[in-house]
């Protein structure tokens, strides 16, 4: 085997390996973001929702050191066809407190039967 001595070839060769990994991290991160939001693509796009109640639940988070209770908002809602499917939705986002879960959850209204918002 010949050595490769051109630092041309060199460079190329490391900035292509580079690219090559670059191009598989992306593709295997989207794959996982498409897997976590196409459920929500299917069921909630170019849907209206009718909010029944909004409320948060308590989660144990993980911090670097310590575990503590975070908050995240849930609604029960309804949607579809006439509103006739029911949804408990929850967001992965968490919040320190239950004043900040409430807010995020305040911004999708409880609403009377003709007063609907687009979904999630």
């Amino acid at each position: 085997m010949k050595k490769v001595r051109s630092p041309k070839i060199i460079a190329t060769i490391f900035i292509g390996t580079l690219f090559f990994l670059c191009v598989i991290i992306f593709a295997i991160y989207g794959g996982v973001d498409f897997g976590r939001n196409y459920p929500k693509v299917l069921h909630y796009a170019n849907s209206t929702c009718q909010v029944d109640t909004i409320n948060y639940k308590a989660y144990q988070c993980h911090g670097r050191y310590h575990t503590y209770t975070c908050y995240g908002p849930i609604w029960d809602a309804h949607y579809g066809p006439n509103r006739t499917i029911y949804a408990k939705i929850e967001t992965e986002k968490r919040y320190r407190s239950r004043l900040d879960a409430l807010n995020k959850a305040n911004e999708y209204k409880v609403s009377k039967i003709n007063n609907e918002k687009t979904c999630f």
